[in-house]
């Protein structure tokens, strides 16, 4: 039964927060005469570092998988995750 409770409060509190903040942030950025255009040229780096870190974790806890495997005496499998 905790587990809906949980997702009651992540879907209200992270998800429509992060949505004000969003929007909050995008009247900020218009509010100081930035277009929709320069809205693009800003967060497209961002995801491009957003991207660059979710690689790179991915990467991390493949070498941690395969390190607990090799401790623990199996031969390291492939630990890619198929989607």
């Amino acid at each position: 039964m905790q587990k809906y409770k949980a997702k009651n409060v992540i879907d209200t509190v992270v998800y429509r927060g992060g949505d004000a903040i969003a929007g909050w942030v995008y009247a900020l950025l218009a509010s100081a005469g930035v277009g929709t255009g320069g809205i693009a040229l800003l967060a497209a780096p961002l995801a491009g570092l957003w991207a660059l870190v979710g690689y790179r974790l991915g990467r991390a806890q493949q070498r941690i998988i395969q390190q607990q495997q090799t401790e623990q005496g199996h031969e390291p499998k492939d630990t890619v995750v198929a989607n």
